[in-house]
């Protein structure tokens, strides 16, 4: 696999398990023995990604050994433009429906979102982020998780709204 290859592959499992895509969870091992890499390949990219600003690694309190890693924000919206479609196939239209949907009325919970648009929770609770990421919608998490309160933040210029191009 080329670096940038293994980047990518590093960037869909990080994105996907922070969807919470049912069986997505970074582990740097499991994707080098999944992808028949060296972990050292693996490390490798991740600190590449890390110089780019698109995640942050650290070490849990009390294990040397174990480093953690998330997406930054900068990495949330570059795999969203750069790949959340070929990971999540129909994502770019279900954003627009959603947006749409949020210029006609709002404030609405993502249980509004699922029986108006006739989309499983999952889906809304990851369109709800992805669009959180990009800075087009605005909403609070209630006490149970779920997203209240969505807004459509207005059009401004140079700010991109939905993913894509």
């Amino acid at each position: 696999m080329k670096p940038r290859d293994v980047r990518a592959a590093i960037m869909d499992e990080l994105a996907l398990a922070w969807l919470q895509v049912p069986g997505h969870a970074f582990v740097s091992w499991a994707l080098a023995e999944a992808h028949g890499l060296n972990v050292l390949s693996v490390g490798r990219a991740l600190v590449e990604l890390r110089e780019a600003g698109s995640v942050l690694l650290y070490r849990p309190d009390g294990d040397a050994m174990l480093v953690s890693v998330v997406l930054t924000p900068q990495g949330q919206v570059a795999w969203i433009h750069d790949r959340a479609e070929s990971c999540l196939p129909g994502v770019r239209a279900q954003q627009r429906l959603v947006y749409q949907f949020l210029q006609q009325q709002e404030p609405i919970s993502a249980a509004t979102l699922e029986a108006s648009l006739g989309l499983p929770a999952l889906r809304v609770h990851q369109l709800v982020l992805i669009m959180r990421s990009l800075g087009s919608v605005q909403a609070a998490v209630d006490a149970a998780g779920h997203f209240t309160k969505i807004r459509g933040r207005r059009s401004v210029e140079g700010v991109r709204l939905v993913g894509g191009a």
